[in-house]
């Protein structure tokens, strides 16, 4: 009987400690009892990540100063945004457009090609005045020089010296109204032989061809229309000395470089007739 009550005293204990071991709330004293070791863990684990943090910032920082030390000038954050060239050196200008250039026409020049490309390919304008249209004579005058009323302002052909339809300065636009505004502002340059509109607008190709006929000493036009009559050989080529083409910004912050379709027109006019000529030291380009 004795030995009967000890077995199950015995089975009663082992139920007990079963229940207890499976018991949801059965390790809390354990988890009381390391909480202390836990809790120095995290502050240690905060610790190590407050330094780290640290670590990240300081890095943070020192790039931020490595960044503002070599940050881009004017100039170069313009040649990625077409058409907002700041109006710096020659060989800033000639640095952004040979970039351009490359980008609309897909088009790779070797460092053979680039190295062949003459320093005064860009004309440097005057710094002492404004860029504008009221001042726009006087800058074509301080390109051509001294002899600018020579070559400028002569009203009949004289043989050898100017060649039916070509002229001494083409100066390209984005737009008619704009070409009209520029031609205007150089209407009392050449009193004997104005400055002809070479633009679709208003304006039929036949016309053109027939004024073409005669000397030309300055003409403005849109990209299109001077494709199409350099394609005709109604505008001739010979004696341009001097390419301006207009930065002036439109009601929408655009460019001749960036309107869209005109930009793509004049990137294919430079590179058939102009890009060449360039290269040969034929012809400079003007930025206005």
């Amino acid at each position: 009987m004795a030995k009967k009550m000890v077995h199950e005293d015995s089975k009663r204990s082992h139920k007990k400690r079963s229940a207890k071991a499976t018991h949801p709330f059965s390790k809390i004293k354990k988890f009381k009892k390391n909480k202390p070791e836990k809790l120095e863990n995290e502050e240690e684990e905060e610790e190590a990540l407050s330094t780290q943090h640290k670590l990240f910032k300081d890095k943070d920082k020192a790039m931020s100063t490595v960044k503002a030390v070599h940050k881009p000038a004017k100039h170069q954050v313009a040649a990625a945004d077409k058409g907002n060239v700041e109006l710096g050196s020659s060989r800033e200008q000639l640095d952004w457009f040979i970039s351009a250039f490359q980008a609309a026409t897909r088009t790779k020049l070797s460092s053979l090609e680039l190295q062949e490309i003459p320093e005064n390919s860009m004309l440097e304008l005057s710094n002492t005045m404004d860029h504008n249209i009221h001042n726009l004579m006087k800058h074509v005058k301080g390109i051509f020089g001294p002899s600018w009323e020579e070559v400028l302002c002569e009203g009949s052909l004289v043989k050898g010296n100017a060649e039916p339809g070509c002229p001494a300065i083409l100066i390209i636009s984005s737009s008619a109204v704009r070409c009209v505004e520029i031609l205007r502002g150089l209407k009392t340059l050449t009193t004997k032989c104005h400055a002809t509109k070479l633009f679709a607008k208003h304006i039929k190709i036949e016309e053109q061809v027939s004024i073409l006929k005669e000397r030309v000493n300055i003409a403005g036009g849109t990209p299109s229309r001077i494709k199409k009559l350099i394609e005709i050989d109604a505008l001739k080529l010979s004696r341009l000395s001097v390419l301006m083409l207009d930065m002036h910004k439109d009601a929408k912050g655009l460019t001749l470089f960036n309107v869209p379709q005109v930009s793509n027109e004049f990137w294919e006019l430079y590179k058939a007739y102009f890009h060449q000529q360039v290269m040969l030291s034929k012809l400079q380009i003007c930025l206005y």
